[in-house]
């Protein structure tokens, strides 16, 4: 099994932005040899703690934005069905139990009428009893037209986004040099990003969400974040936050349960805190959402 740590957490968080980053890079980053940074992302694979990689479209790309649920219910429903009809509608991108009766779902919306047709399809589930919807602060990217080439391209890489120039001028025909140029368009246009779903429980650490929410009175968002970063560097990842309200989402990685208790005491003693919630369960589910939906299209439209 395996237990993630900085290095682990460095090489993961780059794959997440661009997964064809070079091992060399992550290895001049990190200290290391690209040897090393080899066999680390191989463990991270053979763990689960990397489920695959994966091509997506920016949310500019289909006029959408992000958005997360906290689903609580009265205990009555069956929670593998549960969460995969959630996910059935094509919105949620990711559904988990986080703890008794409390469900979280990660997802693409498009317009107003999308994010609130969701809602009240979940409300309308009979053991549903409460749905909290947050819409998320998520960098939109840029919309392009994309091009045969690119589409072409991008068919390749559908399988594998990490595939070889080699292999991929092989697969389209196209020259080494008008690949690389291709894949530098696409990875430069901030419309489609290469990176990877994680499953950052799937080895001995224990993942899981801290729901904060703060007095806009003692600090600002960008307070908040510092906290995080200053009082759990190697434990805090990310944020994911609202945008329609003084919470954030902020995601951990620890050894054990009493790491999980100790960052949450530390969260609640913080003056600014007026309270926080900790989400402790499975690991999510992925389902197709719009921007899955939508690359599909984009191939199928242009003949790849």
């Amino acid at each position: 099994m395996l237990n993630l740590d900085e290095k682990d957490k460095e090489i993961l968080l780059t794959l997440v932005s661009n997964c064809r980053t070079p091992y060399e890079t992550l290895a001049r980053k990190l200290g290391i040899t690209a040897t090393a940074v080899k066999k680390r992302v191989k463990k991270l694979i053979d763990t689960g703690v990397i489920v695959r990689f994966t091509i997506d479209l920016s949310m500019a790309m289909v006029d959408g934005g992000a958005f997360l649920a906290l689903i609580s219910t009265d205990g009555s429903e069956k929670e593998d069905e549960f969460v995969k009809q959630i996910g059935s509608q094509g919105i949620a991108r990711e559904v988990g139990s986080s703890s008794a009766s409390l469900y979280t779902a990660i997802g693409t919306y498009v317009g107003p009428d999308g994010l609130r047709e969701f809602g009240s399809f979940v409300r309308g589930i009979k053991c549903v009893r409460k749905v909290e919807l947050h819409t998320l602060i998520w960098e939109p990217g840029k919309r392009i037209e994309a091009t045969k080439l690119q589409l072409k391209v991008l068919r390749s890489l559908i399988e594998n986004p990490r595939m070889s120039v080699e292999d991929i001028s092989r697969q389209t025909g196209l020259t080494a040099k008008k690949t690389r140029a291709i894949l530098n368009q696409l990875i430069e246009s901030e419309a489609i990003s290469l990176g990877l779903r994680m499953k950052l429980s799937a080895g001995d650490s224990v993942s899981f969400l801290s729901r904060i929410e703060w007095d806009e009175r003692l600090a600002n968002l960008g307070q908040v974040l510092d906290f995080l970063t200053k009082a759990f560097p190697v434990e805090y990842w990310f944020p994911l936050i609202s945008a329609n309200e003084p919470v954030v989402f902020a995601v951990f990685v620890v050894r054990s349960l009493s790491d999980v208790a100790r960052i949450t005491n530390e969260i609640n003693r913080a003056p600014f805190v007026k309270s926080s919630m900790t989400l402790l369960g499975k690991p999510n589910e992925a389902f197709p959402d719009i921007r899955s939906v939508r690359l599909e299209e984009m191939l199928e439209e242009g003949g790849h």
